[in-house]
């Protein structure tokens, strides 16, 4: 605009002078929404990758602990070796499963936000049955730990310690309720 009007091309009348004006402030705030527009896009994209980095690393813990819990020994039939497996169980849910909960739970609620967060009109489908599919995965080990718990103290009552079987099965059965709520 202001070329034409120096170069001679358009009048130089203040209508001219008003409308280039104009333009340029639409143009400077269609700018800043491109802006602000391409930042809400690059920090959705950063929480989307941090989302699935921490899901392909919950994914394969959860992978990794099932094989753990997978290869422990049968429950013995001897009542110190099952004292022993029943430590080195509490050991293992401790040492392993406990962070891997933490870390579950840190991931589903990264998900969330991240539905929460999208824009109508921009489908979550994928996202929410990638966190279903975790959160099975997560499901089935917290079965097996319990059913794996359960056989332990199966295995004290069988050999004669019924009262620690008992005392086992009753925390078994906590947990369970506590699960279940």
């Amino acid at each position: 605009g202001e070329v034409l009007v120096d170069s001679g091309f358009a009048p130089d009348t203040a209508q001219t002078r008003d409308q280039i004006t104009s333009l340029k402030k639409t143009l400077g705030r269609l700018e800043n929404r491109t802006r602000d527009q391409e930042d809400a896009l690059q920090k959705a994209l950063k929480s989307l990758e941090k989302f699935y980095d921490a899901h392909v690393a919950i994914m394969d813990d959860l992978s990794e602990v099932t094989q753990e819990l997978r290869a422990m020994k049968a429950v013995s039939s001897e009542l110190e070796h099952i004292r022993n497996q029943q430590d080195d169980f509490r050991r293992f849910r401790t040492r392993v499963v406990e962070p891997l909960a933490q870390n579950v739970d840190g991931v589903n609620k990264l998900g969330q936000d991240l539905v929460r967060s999208a824009q109508s009109g921009v489908s979550t489908t994928q996202l929410e049955k990638d966190l279903e599919k975790m959160n099975e995965k997560w499901n089935e080990l917290k079965e097996k730990m319990q059913e794996r718990d359960r056989r332990l103290d199966v295995g004290l009552l069988q050999s004669g310690k019924f009262q620690e079987a008992l005392d086992g099965f009753s925390k078994w059965l906590s947990d369970a309720e506590e699960m279940v709520e």
